[in-house]
């Protein structure tokens, strides 16, 4: 079942498929979480994942509504959904990380292991979005807030998780 838990993580624990056997959902849920916190999505909520029923069994629907929202002004700083206890992504640390960890049941490890995972591969992919970004919208300032919100981002949740 999806469920979101008391501090407003998101855990997809156990998906059950027709058999009845259960398939883990957890690297989905932390780079969700990651995700939205690297893009500065801030309005991200439960609403924002689906189940998909297929021949094959249940499975989470590929991720949709992804804005990076912080860097419009008049939007609130508080996430819909926090990491580890807390929604303001300025102030995300290493132990709500942690915290984050705990409420999934997972090692902070296996977390942290994920975490770096979705921070490289969103390094290795941001210059092209970029670039593509730019050959359809040329040169703006809020392209340029994204970037410089999205590299931060990284750089101090590897400061974090260091």
């Amino acid at each position: 079942a999806v469920r979101v838990s008391d501090n407003n993580v998101i855990s997809s624990n156990r998906i059950f498929d027709s058999s009845g056997s259960s398939s883990y959902g957890i690297d989905i849920d932390i780079s969700t979480s990651d995700n939205n916190y690297l893009i500065g999505n801030e309005d991200a909520h439960g609403k924002n994942l689906a189940l998909l029923y297929t021949d094959d069994g249940i499975r989470l629907a590929p991720f949709y509504d992804l804005i990076s929202s912080i860097v419009y002004k008049g939007f609130s700083r508080k996430a819909a959904m926090g990491i580890g206890g807390e929604r303001r992504y300025g102030y995300v640390e290493l132990r709500h990380w942690e915290r984050f960890a705990d409420a999934l049941s997972l090692r902070y490890d296996v977390v942290r292991r994920v975490l770096l995972d979705t921070a490289e591969r969103t390094e290795a992919n941001l210059s092209r979005a970029e670039r593509d970004a730019r050959a359809i919208f040329g040169e703006t300032e809020l392209l340029d807030r994204i970037v410089e919100g999205v590299r931060g981002r990284l750089g101090r949740l590897r400061n974090e998780l260091a």
